[in-house]
């Protein structure tokens, strides 16, 4: 995922106003793309498919905003 430009990271900053880099769980990803829900799906979903195996469920949600708590 990280070649198709994903990350398994975000950065975001922590109660003392530090930025800090956060893991994300096992085979969620983040990433910017023009392209709609739909497409960035298909592109997904061939990759895996093609690399990694072809039994898939892919999720992809569009945000326009998002915040980190805890």
């Amino acid at each position: 995922m990280t070649k198709q430009g994903f990350l398994q990271t975000i950065t975001g900053t922590d109660s003392k106003g530090n930025q800090q880099q956060y893991n994300l769980p096992h085979a969620v990803y983040y990433g910017a793309s023009s392209q709609s829900c739909g497409a960035v799906r298909d592109a997904v979903v061939s990759a895996v498919k093609a690399q990694v195996q072809k039994d898939i469920l892919v999720f992809v949600v569009q945000a326009e905003n998002w915040a980190l708590g805890w």
